[in-house]
C-alpha cells in the first residue's frame, strides 16, 4: 500500500510481419504525495496509442478498452470510446487515462494500513484511429466519474 514514490511502465508491441502490421505503445504514470502521515494524493495517467503500419488498417483485436476497475471507475469495464450500430464497444487505438485519489486511513482501523478509504476523480476515454487526442482546442466527450 503505497504512500509515496513514483511508478513508470512503457510497454509497445511492434509487428512487422504477417497480415497485420502495427505499433503499438502504452506508458502509464503514477505519482503518490503523502500530505501528512495519514492523507496521501496519488495521480495516474495513461496515454495508448497504436497505429497501422505500411498502409495496413491498426488491428482490432490490439484495441485498447477503458471504464471500469483501473481506468475509469463508475462505468462498466470496457464501455467507454467507440460503438458499433449495436451500441457494443469497439475499442480503439487511442486511450488517455487521467486519475487522482485522496487516500484516508479506515475509521477505526488504527495503524492498519491495508484498511483505507478513498475519494476521486476519474477522467478518460478511448479514440478511434480518425480522431484527435484532446487539447484545449478541441473538445470530445470524457468518460468522468
Amino acid at each position: 500500500m503505497p504512500n509515496s514514490g513514483r511508478y513508470q511502465r512503457l510497454n509497445s508491441d511492434w509487428s512487422v510481419a504477417g497480415d497485420t502490421r502495427y505499433l503499438r505503445a502504452n506508458y502509464q504514470f503514477q505519482q503518490y504525495v503523502p500530505l501528512n502521515k495519514r492523507f496521501t494524493v496519488a495521480f495516474n495517467s495513461e496515454l495508448g496509442l497504436g497505429k497501422g503500419i505500411n498502409g495496413r488498417p491498426f488491428p482490432v483485436f490490439k484495441n485498447f478498452y477503458s471504464g471500469g476497475l483501473g481506468s475509469v471507475r463508475g462505468f462498466d469495464q470496457g464501455t467507454l470510446g467507440p460503438r458499433d450500430v449495436t451500441g457494443a464497444s469497439l475499442g480503439g487505438p487511442k486511450k488517455l487515462t487521467l486519475n487522482a485519489e485522496l487516500i484516508a486511513p479506515f475509521p477505526g482501523a488504527g495503524n492498519d494500513r491495508t484498511l483505507r478509504v478513498f475519494t476521486f476523480a476519474d477522467l478518460g476515454n478511448v479514440f478511434g484511429e480518425n480522431k484527435k487526442l484532446p487539447s484545449r482546442t478541441c473538445a470530445h466527450p470524457w468518460g468522468w466519474a
